[in-house]
């Protein structure tokens, strides 16, 4: 009994170790559908109603992406994204995607998921909208500051995704 008392005590220093070492991203979020299926569309629930704003503007920026126009979604974002990037380096980003999955397709206006972070630049709104193109899927995470107004995303990401479905909106 004594050994084990030793071993497990010695367990408990480790992971104690570990988590000392570890840092906490603490976030918190809401989206539509269900854990295994989140490429639902249904209203927007009362928890997420004060981010209706940035669901409009995803869902503007993702539609002028199907519309293949990049200008008037790179005027969609706030200066960080165009500190980063001309307008012409974004539509050569949006043919790189093109060229790579397909034309977009779909989506689906009334999917939202919502997740705020705090980050070092302070306490952010990733809004992502699921994404359908001609050979796969992708994820559109637009970025802005959780404080709001939630009209000019200060960042974006995409990544693919699994799975394909083809419900026009």
């Amino acid at each position: 009994m004594e050994v084990w008392t030793r071993t497990s005590a010695a367990r408990i220093a480790l992971l104690g170790c570990f988590c000392v070492a570890c840092s906490v991203n603490v976030q918190t979020g809401n989206h539509s559908g269900t854990v295994t299926d989140d490429y639902v569309e249904e209203p927007i629930s009362a928890a997420s109603k004060k981010y209706e704003e940035a669901l409009r503007t995803s869902n503007a920026i993702v539609a002028a992406l199907e519309a293949r126009d990049f200008q008037s979604a790179y005027d969609r974002f706030d200066t960080p994204v165009h500190d980063q990037m001309d307008e012409g380096k974004f539509a050569e980003m949006m043919q790189a995607i093109e060229k790579r999955v397909g034309l977009l397709e779909a989506y689906k206006p009334l999917q939202w998921n919502f997740v705020t972070r705090k980050e070092v630049a302070g306490r952010l709104l990733y809004s992502t909208k699921i994404v359908e193109y001609e050979k796969g899927m992708m994820s559109w995470a637009f970025v802005f500051k959780e404080s709001g107004p939630y009209d000019k995303p200060v960042g974006f990401h995409f990544e693919q995704r699994p799975g394909k479905t083809s419900t026009p909106h």
